[in-house]
């Protein structure tokens, strides 16, 4: 047997035990030698919630590690958890802990990245050792490119990309799936405190132990279920699950793949828009089509009091709200007629759409965020075009035709005066955007 190794395991995007390749070349890394392992997961809540904090999220997310905790303990190892600032707590313990190999997941999130470069330049600094494997995602940075090498600005090309590069690995994919009881766990020497400082973080159940899982019946039915917003289990409910890495993406677009393209299709725009965010973070907070920042955006208080307090008059969007705030869940075709109705009838920034979801969606994700209110707002990749406008009368009418979805989250007495004609503010809305079509038009010239 070699020499004593310390090694530092951080977990982030992958919070489970079966199928996280990670944690398996950790373990094997320690059959023939004396390992110490710490397993660490850090709360940093300006890591996870850019917008401020999302309470949902984060009932989830301590769930989520109550449960990991207690599957590592059936293995005599402990998960330690404690808050505070992410990169600032895992070089401390690098530094003074003297942990040289480090086990941590790269990302397609850009800042998340950067924690990683940062904790890569500093152990080549001590002659350490970082090993890493993508966090909850399908294929790494440049992976799929276009035959141009660059980055996809198509849905469509992307996704056959993804589907040539996923027949080829299908097999592999299958033949490294595998259970946590079949690790060879008895190799480590768990580590059960922090010190330097750092305490415990309490963490507990808070009423999410029976965790979803998803199943055959969901798979074979979801694209013929998806769009209606009043079955209640139409949509898979996998987004919190594969933010946090609760259910292996890969594990669940194998299953998909022979079951529901549809579904796959869904998991490849997710990646789509990991893949876009990772090549230009600067649209966080940017239009990626950069025509769109002569858009004028209306900035009514009252209008905007409106909205987010579920009082707009359109049933499917205030029951759309109401879920969201109530429950941290509002259903995906909703969430687009919700969004649609504040940038195209409310002629609002998809900014304060997006900042208000990421406060309150327990599958909030910054790419996918972004992505899709960006997507309905006509300025972001591959976007829907301005000028197509959801109507919520008939969303509400082809969607959910007996009210079974909206008076799920409304009162019975339900009575609110729309706050506007949508009819009226279509006309607007195409005002807007021929105003703006002129100026680009101008300004090309």
């Amino acid at each position: 047997m070699s020499s004593f190794c310390r090694i530092l395991f951080v977990f982030d995007r992958n919070l489970r035990l079966d199928n996280n390749s990670l944690l398996k070349a950790c373990l094997d890394r320690c059959k023939d030698r004396c390992c110490e392992v710490m397993f660490l997961y850090v709360w940093d809540e300006e890591y996870l919630w850019p917008h401020g904090y999302n309470a949902f999220q984060a009932n989830f997310l301590q769930d989520a590690l109550a449960r990991l905790r207690n599957q590592l303990q059936w293995f005599d190892a402990n998960l330690l958890v404690t808050k505070g600032d992410r990169l600032e707590i895992i070089r401390k313990l690098i530094d003074d802990g003297d942990y040289r190999k480090v086990f941590m997941e790269s990302s397609l999130s850009p800042h998340e990245e950067g924690d990683y470069r940062k904790i890569e330049v500093r152990l080549q600094e001590l002659n350490g050792t970082l090993v890493s494997d993508l966090g909850n995602w399908l294929y790494p940075k440049g992976v799929v490119k276009s035959k141009q090498g660059g980055v996809f600005k198509k849905y469509s090309p992307f996704m056959k990309a993804c589907e040539k590069l996923f027949e080829e690995d299908l097999q592999q994919f299958k033949d490294h799936f595998f259970a946590a009881e079949h690790l060879p766990w008895s190799a480590i020497r768990a580590v059960h405190e922090i010190g330097f400082g750092y305490l415990p973080m309490e963490i507990d159940s808070l009423g999410l132990d029976d965790f979803y899982v998803w199943n055959d019946e969901m798979l074979e039915s979801y694209k013929e279920f998806r769009d209606f917003p009043w079955r209640e289990k139409g949509t898979s409910m996998m987004g919190a699950y594969l933010r946090f890495g609760v259910v292996s993406i890969k594990r669940l677009a194998v299953e998909a793949w022979g079951k529901s393209r549809t579904m796959w299709n869904e998991l490849v725009w997710r990646e789509f828009f990991a893949h876009w965010y990772a090549a230009f973070p600067e649209t966080a907070i940017e239009n990626f089509d950069h025509r769109f920042d002569m858009m004028k955006w209306e900035n009514d208080v009252h209008l905007w009091e409106k909205w987010i307090e579920g009082k707009t008059g359109y049933l499917m969007i205030d029951a759309g709200i109401t879920s969201l705030v109530k429950s941290g869940y509002i259903h995906n075709r909703v969430r687009m007629v919700v969004a649609s109705f504040l940038c195209k009838d409310l002629h609002m920034d998809w900014r304060k759409g997006e900042a208000f979801f990421a406060r309150y969606l327990i599958d909030y994700d910054p790419a996918s965020n972004v992505g899709n209110w960006q997507w309905v707002a006509g300025c972001g990749v591959d976007a829907a075009p301005y000028f197509r406008i959801f109507n919520p009368e008939l969303q509400q009418d082809k969607f959910d035709a007996n009210k079974i979805y909206a008076y799920r989250w409304l009162p019975v007495d339900y009575q609110v005066n729309k706050m506007l004609d949508h009819g009226v503010e279509k006309v607007v809305a195409m005002k807007l955007y021929d105003d703006l079509k002129r100026e680009w038009e101008y300004n090309k010239g």
